[in-house]
């Protein structure tokens, strides 16, 4: 056979082409209305937190002995505030704090010291100045009304001996993400 494709080879040229045509009748673009959509709120924030040293709170427990501990296992309370300013009660006229972090072994609602810590056998707790307990994760937390201007939101925090574990002295740190859901 000279000059020319056998009836063979035309064939599979012919099916060659057909399959490209099929293929980019396959790869149409597709279109359609608007099928994606984003909405959300922007809002006011109702005060500005306060900064104090390197976070919003700090708490120093300075030096503790076991013998400041009462029986059952608890230091002197020290003050945990957290300052807020240039509060508007027209924009939330309440606030709740929440507290997440890692929770001592065997004490529910208690802070976990730092890895890093040299000393061992303690937590920190935080408590309204009422009494009653704000436990990490707790989902409640505490809620206090705000007022126009600078409001102070006062809370105590303590050490708690973990029942059970050797008290170990040494160095601690415990470190927390506090929450402010705006009522």
């Amino acid at each position: 056979m000279t000059g020319g494709l056998s009836v063979k080879a035309k064939r599979q040229a012919l099916l060659h082409g057909a399959a490209c045509i099929l293929c980019g009748a396959l790869i149409l673009p597709v279109s359609a209305a608007d099928n994606l959509h984003f909405s959300g709120s922007l809002v006011a924030s109702p005060c500005t937190l306060t900064m104090q040293g390197t976070g919003i709170a700090e708490v120093d427990f300075s030096s503790l002995d076991s013998s400041d501990f009462t029986p059952d296992g608890q230091s002197a309370r020290k003050p945990l505030v957290f300052e807020l300013t240039d509060c508007d009660s027209a924009l939330s006229n309440g606030v709740q704090v929440t507290f997440t972090g890692t929770e001592a072994t065997g004490m529910r609602g208690i802070l976990a010291i730092d890895s890093h810590s040299g000393a061992s056998g303690i937590g920190i707790g935080i408590e309204t100045l009422s009494g009653v307990p704000v436990g990490m994760n707790d989902e409640e937390g505490a809620i206090f009304t705000l007022v126009t201007g600078n409001n102070a939101l006062n809370l105590n925090a303590w050490v708690q001996r973990l029942p059970g574990e050797d008290l170990i002295p040494g160095t601690f740190f415990a470190s927390a993400l506090v929450t402010f859901e705006y009522l």
